[in-house]
């Protein structure tokens, strides 16, 4: 498939039915089950249980797609990023479900320039027949979902040596906040392609493999507004979609772009860089 293609190729609902969040959450379970792919441990289990007590205030308020508070994958993501640490995990859930309620990434999803929103249902849909991006968006910023993982995980690609990011920033004034709006959508597409594939398998998916095609990547992607898009579109991912990828892979990468990882590293939180995972190829 052409890359330029590949953001048009999913079909996932941007919402559950009631039925398929009673479906999640029963197989995932409460106290949540010791799975040994998601919750390995019991001191796992007994740190997600914590977390729910200690936000126990929010009950009724965060039932997000990307942030349930009684979903319990949704905890051990947030868990995961600040390495068990309650205190510190019940901190970054408050920011992002402060950051919820101002920024709405359904209203985002459903109004973004050019998507189609069955507003009848609630629904928004990913494909090839009723996701028209923005034209410049559509042709430069290519990617999207590629397929599984051998453990049934989400796999998404990226081809960074066809975006000329500074140039795509320019060409409008408006473009920049188009594509930190297209950021957003990419994440909430990625956690309900979790879902679906939770559903699919009978098994707890939390994290996504990430590849990077880097062929023909040049410098041009480390200055300038490129830069400090990165710098946002990490920022935004860290905090409030944090630790959903398993891992990242970059392909045909040329040798600048060890400096490019040690770069990218420096606006990541602390905590996130000692559970990333990185491979160059």
């Amino acid at each position: 498939m052409d890359p330029v293609q590949l953001h048009r190729a999913g079909n996932v609902r941007l919402e559950r039915t009631p039925e398929e969040i009673s479906q999640i959450r029963e197989l995932v379970g409460w106290p949540p089950k010791i799975d040994g792919f998601a919750f390995k441990t019991r001191e796992q289990v007994d740190c997600a249980v914590g977390l729910r007590e200690a936000l126990k205030d929010l009950e009724g308020h965060c039932h997000f797609m990307s942030q349930d508070i009684d979903d319990a994958r949704h905890l051990l993501c947030f868990l995961r990023a600040r390495r068990f640490d309650v205190i510190k995990a019940e901190k970054m859930w408050r920011r992002a479900y402060e950051w919820r309620k101002k920024r709405d990434p359904r209203s985002v999803c459903a109004e973004y320039k050019g998507m189609s929103c069955s507003r009848s249902q609630n629904v928004a849909w990913w494909s090839d027949s009723r996701w028209q991006v923005d034209p410049l968006i559509d042709r430069y910023a290519t990617g999207g979902p590629w397929g599984d993982d051998p453990d049934g995980s989400p796999c998404s690609i990226s081809t960074m040596g066809r975006l000329y990011l500074n140039e795509l920033l320019a060409a409008r004034k408006d473009m920049y906040q188009l594509m930190m709006d297209f950021e957003i959508i990419k994440n909430e597409m990625s956690i309900a392609q979790m879902d679906y594939n939770t559903l699919r398998d009978g098994k707890i998916h939390t994290q996504a493999t990430v590849i990077f095609d880097l062929t023909g990547v040049g410098l041009r992607l480390v200055h300038g507004p490129a830069l400090t898009f990165f710098k946002e579109a990490i920022e935004l991912s860290d905090a409030y979609y944090p630790d959903r990828m398993k891992i990242m892979l970059m392909c045909k990468a040329p040798k600048f772009v060890y400096a490019l990882q040690k770069v990218v590293t420096v606006f990541m939180d602390e905590e996130t860089k000692v559970c990333s995972s990185w491979r160059v190829r």
